[in-house]
């Protein structure tokens, strides 16, 4: 199942400026620190969250377990 074809994909812009590429976040910095490494900053957030949308859009999901998120 491609995910993009049944969901509306959205990242939430502070998700991905303020944590994922975030080098002060008490807990993200490591992954700013990673994504740092590949070219991605809080300047070009847009372009890391459209890689994303990309990389969901190009691979099938498996339902492995439904919670109530």
């Amino acid at each position: 199942m491609r995910l993009i074809e049944q969901y509306e994909i959205e990242i939430p812009e502070e998700k991905i400026v303020s944590y994922l590429l975030s080098s002060t976040h008490r807990i993200g910095n490591h992954k700013a620190e990673f994504f740092s490494k590949i070219g991605y900053s809080q300047t070009n957030w847009k372009e890391f969250n459209n890689a994303i949308i990309i990389l969901v859009d190009n691979c099938d999901a498996q339902l492995q377990k439904q919670n109530h998120f």
